[in-house]
């Protein structure tokens, strides 16, 4: 998993002969002691927590009914229809949001 730390500067610095771990960053300046597989852990956290953080704060994207079909290689009135009966979310506007593709396909599959 590829994730850029863009939004806040973290600088890691390892001490290999003592394990200490120096963390700096906004609202951050910690020393921890750990082993190794424990900082593995500890960063894997840190970034699922930043992807976590920068996905909720990117709008979502949304699509029309033909581009749903499109997308899922159906025809529009299916799409309509899947819409229309509350198979696939959509918003009152009738714009369906990427995440209920991926919630249809998930169930779908």
């Amino acid at each position: 998993m590829k994730v850029k730390f863009d939004f806040f500067k973290l600088s890691l610095h390892l001490l290999h002969q003592s394990k200490i771990i120096h963390f700096k960053g906004r609202d951050m300046n910690k020393i921890i002691v750990c082993q190794p597989e424990e900082l593995r852990q500890l960063v894997m956290e840190a970034v699922m927590e930043a992807d976590m953080q920068r996905q909720k704060a990117r709008p979502e994207k949304l699509l029309t009914i033909n581009q749903v079909a499109k997308q899922l290689g159906k025809a529009h009135q299916t799409i309509k229809k899947y819409v229309e009966e509350g198979i696939i979310r959509s918003t009152p506007n009738g714009l369906i949001p990427n995440s209920a593709i991926e919630d249809f396909i998930a169930g779908d599959s």
